[in-house]
This record gives C-alpha cells, structure tokens and sequence, in this order.
C-alpha cells in the first residue's frame, strides 16, 4: 500500500503546482528508500529550479513568486535547496536599456539622485546597454522593484535578471 501510495503521488512532483509537489515529495520520502528518495529530491530541486530560472528570463514574476512562497511554506529538502539556489543569488533590476554607454550612464546618474544604487551594464551578447535600479536578493528585488514601478521611477517594463556574462560601466567623471 505504501508504494501505491508513493505512485500516485508521483504525479504531483512535476505538476507545475510548487506547493503540492514540495508536499508530495515529502511525504514520497518517508516511504522509499534513501537511493530513491535521495533521486527525488534531486529531480524535484533541479525542476523548479529550472522552473524559476525560465521564470526569471520569460519575466514571470508571479510564477517565480509562487515557486518561492512554495519552497519556503513546505519543508522539504528539495524546497530548502531551491531556495538556497536563489537566495545565493543577486538579481539586477533593470530600469531601462540604453542604445549607448554616454545615454546608460546618464540615466544610472539620475537613479542614483533618487536613493536608488543604480549601476549601468554593457551586455556583449546583445550589444546594449542595461541600467538597473541595484542588485539585491530575489523578494528585495522584488519588492524595490514594485516600489519603483508605483512611485512611477521606472514602467511596469522593469524587469529582473541575474546579469550573466554584463560587464559593469564606470563613470569617467
């Protein structure tokens, strides 16, 4: 009965539904053996953290809201390594991008007169260059984020990213 119960809740680990899946694999884990378990919750840990890592490129940020919110409600070692994984991280608000490093470093001058730690970006892959709010951890971000979208600093098209591969501008002046 326990391994039936086991099957039937292995569904729910790639259901797209964090909160049941951190449940599921819970409880999948005081049924199987450690080889098994240990399998799980790697498989569990590196599906949503590949979840929240297309969250945070496709600009999801209520996906990435629910797969974070998830992972710290439900204890479970795969909930706790996901969090782990973004919370080692500092993700960059992005305000604006900008066609030239002059009009970039501008803009990051003036979000600094506002309070904010603005930083202007080259992005090789691209060619352009970002202009960000400051970098912080995933919900500070996320809170600055739609501080500064309600106080009208930037549009609701700021968006979040980890800033792979930018290289950082300094002022000349």
């Amino acid at each position: 009965k326990r391994i039936q119960a086991a099957q039937e809740m292995l569904q729910e680990l790639f259901s797209g539904t964090p909160e049941r899946a951190f449940i599921a694999e819970r409880l999948i884990a005081q049924i199987v053996d450690e080889k098994l378990r240990e399998e799980i919750h790697k498989l569990v840990t590196d599906y949503y953290t590949e979840q929240f890592d297309e969250s945070i490129y496709a600009q999801d940020i209520s996906k990435m809201s629910r797969i974070s919110k998830a992972a710290r409600k439900v204890k479970s070692p795969a909930g706790d390594r996901v969090v782990a994984a973004f919370m080692a991280v500092k993700y960059h608000i992005v305000a604006a991008s900008k066609p030239n490093e002059q009009t970039a470093l501008a803009y990051s001058g003036e979000l600094k007169e506002t309070g904010f730690d603005s930083e202007a970006y080259f992005v090789p892959t691209t060619g352009i260059y970002n202009v960000t709010l400051g970098s912080y951890p995933l919900e500070e971000a996320m809170a600055k984020r739609n501080q500064a979208i309600q106080a009208e600093i930037v549009t609701p098209d700021a968006w979040l990213s980890k800033g792979e591969g930018w290289k950082r501008l300094t002022p000349t002046n």
